[in-house]
């Protein structure tokens, strides 16, 4: 199985709040989304998983230590808004 995820990276939403002003204010928090992308992940346990958007600080404090956990090997580009591919 395939996941793949456009995250909204924190930058973009901050920028163009105007873009989310009918989401429901919880779906934009950081924390929520991140807590239902794993708990996804973890129901799945799909072979390959791509994000889109990923900053830096949430790549190597949360998926990264995360996704290892779950036996996951990385690959990303190293760039502010990364790409990051994880499979198994």
């Amino acid at each position: 199985m395939i996941l793949s995820y456009n995250i909204l990276a924190q930058v973009h939403l901050d920028g163009h709040q105007y873009l989310y002003k009918d989401c429901h204010p919880q779906a934009l928090d950081w924390s929520y989304r991140y807590t239902m992308i794993m708990k996804e992940i973890e129901e799945l346990r799909p072979s390959v998983i791509c994000f889109q958007e990923v900053e830096a600080l949430q790549y190597y404090t949360t998926f990264e230590p995360d996704l290892n956990f779950f036996g996951m090997t990385k690959q990303s580009q190293k760039r502010i808004i990364k790409i990051a591919l994880f499979f198994n």
